[in-house]
C-alpha cells in the first residue's frame, strides 16, 4: 500500500505559514527580482532560516491587504 497524498486543501500556499522567494512572487504575480528588492528595502519582512530566505504567508496578504506599497509623498 503506498502512501497517499494529502489533500488539494492541504497543499499550496494556504497550508503552510512560510514560503520561499519564488512562491511569493508566484503569489504576487510579480519577479522574484521585485520580491527580493521589497526584501531589500524593508517592504517585506524577510525570515532567515540558515541559509534560506522565507516569507510569512501573512506578510504578503498584509502587502495586498493594503493596496500594495506605501508612496512616497
Amino acid at each position: 500500500m503506498r502512501n497517499e497524498e494529502p489533500a488539494n486543501e492541504n497543499r499550496g500556499y494556504g497550508a503552510r505559514p512560510l514560503m520561499d522567494v519564488d512562491e511569493a512572487a508566484h503569489m504576487l504575480c510579480v519577479s522574484v527580482r521585485f520580491v527580493r528588492i521589497l526584501l531589500t528595502r524593508g517592504d517585506l519582512p524577510v525570515v532567515r532560516l540558515g541559509r534560506r530566505t522565507l516569507v510569512r504567508r501573512a506578510d504578503v496578504d498584509a502587502l495586498v491587504a493594503r493596496g500594495g506599497l506605501e508612496q512616497a509623498g
